[in-house]
Order: structure tokens, then C-alpha cells, then sequence
């Protein structure tokens, strides 16, 4: 299987196939990433993997809140014609993927929500370290990011990782840790106004610090067709430190749905 970013229908004709396990899966990195973390899983899947404005190759634009950001992703939907597909959002991907879901009714068919939570508070020291030295608030994070017990098989990885940081301004790395810092569903959730009407499969590596598992419990307990699934050895990278298995994950949640 192949990524779908070459040949993509207009939004009159959604690119639904017959075959489930090609439907487009929409790939949202989290804060300072770019598509490129979505490394394991693009090639393995149909995917179209979105860099959000500031990220990658898309140029920067006036963004002000996690809304803004699920805007942008709605606009890519309808000009690309991805309507049907699933999305699959990462940290502060998966607070993006909730707010399209909830706000864009039947823009797709199901949801991965992979270590995020429906809140996303963010500790002083990151935005300290952010604005003071760069390049150490990268080493850290990437320690961070890490199950400890696979460190040393996931160079590739955590290179990766260090490498996509580098690329993303201090600047818009800043933003969407404030944008996070920001977001908070949980209010809504307990209210009944959020509607997340779609299957969801919800992943989380046990070793998790920046979203411990009791985030993605309280998402299942709030989304009625939710799944919930913790992945050992994996910190907040799950994606990248146990891709196999995410993606053994994604394949079946795609023929389930």
C-alpha cells in the first residue's frame, strides 16, 4: 500500500473504497512535529499525512487556537476530497481530532486518538525551557517522549524526533504548547456537548509521562464507541517505539469499522 498524497479526489467524489483497509487515513502530528513522524505508518497504510500550518512544508498562517488548527485540517478535507476516511491524531493531533469530529458531523467514519487526553495541561518548565535554550528543551523532551526501556533499540527514532523539533521555529513550538496548555474538553464531555459519534480506537503506551494512561480512560469513558488499548514499552511515542504493533492495531480497527 502506498501514501495517498498523489492522486486525490475532488470533495463530490470521496475517496471511499470498497476495500476498508484503503479508505484515506488522515495523519495529525502533535506539538512541534511535522508528517514525518508518522514514519512507521505511512508506506503501511493509505494515508495522507498533514502538516499543520508553521510544520514542515506548510507555511505559517494566523493561528490562535486548537479550532484554528481543525479548520485548517477541515479545509484540507473538503479541497482533497478525504471525506470517509479515518483520522488518526497524536497528543495535540488527537485535541485537533476531537474538535473536527465534534464540530464537522460525518466528515469521516472513525478515530484514532493515540496518547492525547481531553485535556492537555503542559508544565511551566517546557515553555521555560523553550524560550531559554532550544536545544535543551529537545534533549529533554526527547527523554521524556521515550519508554526508558526502549531507548536503546530507538536511535533511529529519537534522531527522528530531535531532527523534526530542530526544523519547527522555537516560536511555533512555543504556540502549540500554549494551544494545549489551553485546550480542555472535559467540561464539555461532562456537559453531553461533546458528540464523538464515530468508532474510536484509543492508544496509549504504558510508560507514558506527558499523557499518563488516565488520560485516554477518561476519553473511553466519555466516547461510547470507544476501544481502549495500552501498548507495554511505549512511552508517548507510541507510534514510533512499538510501530508493529500500532499498526497491527490501525489494520484491524480499519476492517472492523
Amino acid at each position: 500500500m502506498k501514501s495517498s498524497t498523489a492522486e486525490v479526489k475532488s470533495p463530490s467524489h470521496p475517496l471511499i473504497s470498497e476495500d476498508r483497509t484503503l479508505s484515506p487515513i488522515i495523519l495529525l502530528h502533535g506539538a512541534g512535529c511535522n508528517s514525518s513522524i508518522w514514519m512507521h505508518q505511512i508506506g503501511n497504510f493509505e494515508t495522507f499525512p498533514v502538516d499543520l500550518p508553521g510544520h514542515g512544508k506548510t507555511p505559517d498562517e494566523a493561528v490562535h487556537s486548537i479550532a484554528d488548527y481543525a479548520d485548517f485540517v477541515f479545509r484540507i478535507i473538503a479541497e482533497r476530497g478525504l471525506y470517509g476516511g479515518i483520522i488518526v491524531g497524536h497528543s495535540m493531533g488527537g485535541a485537533i481530532a476531537q474538535h473536527l469530529v465534534n464540530h464537522y458531523p460525518g466528515i469521516v467514519r472513525g478515530l484514532v486518538l493515540t496518547s492525547t487526553g481531553a485535556r492537555l495541561k503542559v508544565s511551566s518548565k517546557i515553555f521555560e525551557l523553550i524560550r531559554t535554550d532550544y536545544d535543551d528543551f529537545i534533549n529533554r523532551i526527547s527523554q521524556w517522549a521515550f519508554s526508558r526501556s526502549r531507548i536503546s533499540f530507538l536511535q533511529q527514532e529519537i534522531n527522528l524526533f530531535k531532527d523534526i523539533l530542530k526544523e519547527t521555529s522555537p516560536d511555533v513550538t512555543e504556540r502549540d504548547f500554549r494551544l494545549c496548555d489551553a485546550f480542555d474538553f472535559t467540561r464539555d464531555y461532562e456537559a453531553g456537548s461533546i458528540n464523538i459519534p464515530v468508532p474510536t480506537l484509543i492508544v496509549v503506551g504504558a510508560d507514558d509521562v506527558l499523557t499518563p494512561i488516565e488520560y485516554s480512560k477518561y476519553l473511553h469513558t466519555r466516547i461510547p464507541s470507544s476501544e481502549m488499548v495500552i501498548i507495554e514499552d511505549a512511552g508517548h511515542m507510541v507510534m514510533l517505539e512499538q510501530s508493529s504493533e500500532f499498526n497491527a492495531l490501525l489494520l484491524r480497527f480499519l476492517t472492523r469499522i
